[in-house]
Formats: structure tokens, sequence, C-alpha cells
């Protein structure tokens, strides 16, 4: 076979080349990496909503409490701890590729945004990392979620 012979072929066949090779843009098992790591994520989208939860409760001298939109920051600080206990708990099946905890980690994202833009005014640089955080674990999920299945 002569150099290069393997890319002359038919213009209108484009399975003479490589008929089982992925798709462009598409690296083989890539769809696993990103699922795990979007368990990462979470997971660390989860502790960081534990640690916001935690000091919103012991430290709220850190936060501007006169700019959330209801409430107190200490029910805020327990809406955290719940969400964060539902990020871990969901990254934790994503890791184990269940279909089930591919539903619960999308769920909890995006329950993680909508928490962190109604608490964005008690401290908005840490509410925008974390917003940009589950958006990417959502990003991750949908973008691969036929491999659960």
């Amino acid at each position: 076979m002569a150099a290069g012979s393997a890319y002359h072929h038919d213009p209108q066949d484009a399975q003479s080349i490589r008929p089982n090779a992925p798709n462009a843009g598409e690296a083989a098992g890539g769809g696993i990496a990103l699922l795990s790591f979007a368990g990462w994520f979470l997971l660390l989208a989860g502790t960081m909503h534990a640690i916001w939860g935690l000091v919103a409760l012991t430290q709220g001298e850190y936060f501007r409490e006169d700019s959330l939109l209801w409430s107190t920051l200490g029910v805020w600080g327990w809406v955290g701890l719940i969400i964060a206990l539902a990020q871990l708990i969901g990254g934790g099946a994503l890791l184990m590729r269940s279909s089930a905890g591919a539903i619960m980690a999308t769920l909890v994202a995006s329950i993680g945004i909508v928490f962190n833009f109604l608490t964005i005014g008690a401290y908005p640089i840490w509410s925008v990392i974390m917003i940009v955080a589950n958006a990417v674990v959502l990003y991750a999920i949908t973008s691969r979620s036929d491999e659960l299945l």
C-alpha cells in the first residue's frame, strides 16, 4: 500500500476511510471522561455550597444580608447546606454511571444555579463562580447523557 493511499477514496463515499472512527471533533472515550469530569465537578460544587452555607450560618458578617432578595441569611445558609448534600449525592451517583444519577445531577445543578442567582446580593463574586460551576456541570451532563442510557 502506497503512502497516503488510505486517503485516496471516492469523495461521495464518507465511509471508505475509517468506517468505525469517531465523529469529527470527538475523541474515543471522551464521553466517559466528560461525565467523570461532571461528577467530580459536581462534588466540588457541593463542597463549595457547603462552605457557603456554613459560613452564612456561623460568620454572617462576611455577607451583605440586606442585599438578599428575601428572608434571612440563616435560612439561606440552611438551604445552601441542603443543596450541598444533594449535590454531593448527585455527584457520587453520576460517578457510578447511573442514569438516575445523571437526572439527579442535572436537577441539583439547576437548583444550584437558581440558589446562587437568588443569593447573588449577599456575596456576588462567589455566586457568579458557583453559577458558572453549575453551568459547566449541566453542559457536561447534557452533552453526553446519551452514553448513560
